[in-house]
């Protein structure tokens, strides 16, 4: 993967698979259209547990507590999801990028997902150009937007985008208007293949594909969601990476 940039491999370890956890081999290449602009990506899973042994006690993530909206009554805060660990990028281009710039091509993007369920409301502010791998970001956003427009049901709903900073952090936030993510499933959502939606009705890529891109950008994702009044997930990036990798950045044309 190598030569490919924003591909990335990895593996960890997933207690939560079967009684005795399972290691996952995990690798992800973007796909492009002919223009260059990020569509998707592929990704192939290998289960290497008879190499690798099962490790119970491996520790995916420390928790931290949850967030509710203002509007919403209060429930259980969830921890803050397992991103799996030591993801490892394939060499690509980082580079300053205005976020803004990133949520606007992902809404090009996802325009088609998005278009006959949800009206897309745009809370944002001008935040530091943040160091990144700007195709990479655009599909975290992406993912995020579908996953939106596919927890809205039959009736029209709301996608709300927001962003912000945090001291030497950024963040931004997808926010829908679905049936939200019942608690027994949050600690969940972000492992290869598990899907909230009915058998066929999409194969739980995304979020898996999202934490690893987010782990590479030593970020964090977490998420708040009231059942039946819809979900947030909010994306936390570092201004500037702390890796030899990021020095000396340039900055988005």
């Amino acid at each position: 993967l190598a030569g490919i940039p924003g591909a990335f491999e990895g593996e960890d370890f997933f207690p939560q698979l079967g009684p005795s956890g399972r290691w996952l081999s995990f690798r992800a290449v973007p796909l492009r259209d002919r223009h260059g602009a990020l569509v998707g990506a592929m990704e192939t899973l290998l289960d290497i547990s008879a190499t690798r042994g099962t490790e119970g006690s491996h520790a995916a993530a420390a928790p931290a507590a949850g967030q509710r909206a203002p509007d919403t009554p209060a429930v259980p805060a969830p921890p803050e999801l397992p991103i799996p660990a030591r993801m490892r990028a394939a060499p690509g281009q980082w580079q300053r990028t205005d976020l803004r710039r990133c949520i606007a091509s992902a809404l090009d993007a996802a325009d088609a997902d998005i278009r006959h369920k949800a009206d897309v409301v745009r809370d944002l502010v001008e935040t530091p150009a943040i160091e990144c791998r700007a195709p990479e970001i655009n599909q975290v956003i992406r993912n995020l937007l579908v996953n939106a427009a596919q927890a809205i049901g039959a009736q029209r709903g709301t996608i709300t985008l927001r962003n912000g900073c945090d001291g030497d952090q950024v963040w931004f936030e997808v926010e829908d208007t679905g049936s939200g993510i019942d608690k027994e499933q949050l600690p969940r959502i972000l492992e290869p293949h598990f899907t909230t939606r009915p058998n066929g009705e999409g194969r739980g890529r995304g979020l898996s594909i999202c934490a690893g891109i987010v782990r590479q950008h030593q970020g964090r994702i977490t998420v708040r969601t009231v059942i039946g009044h819809g979900s947030a997930f909010r994306v936390t990036l570092p201004i500037t990476q702390a890796d030899a990798h990021a020095g000396n950045v340039p900055h988005e044309p």
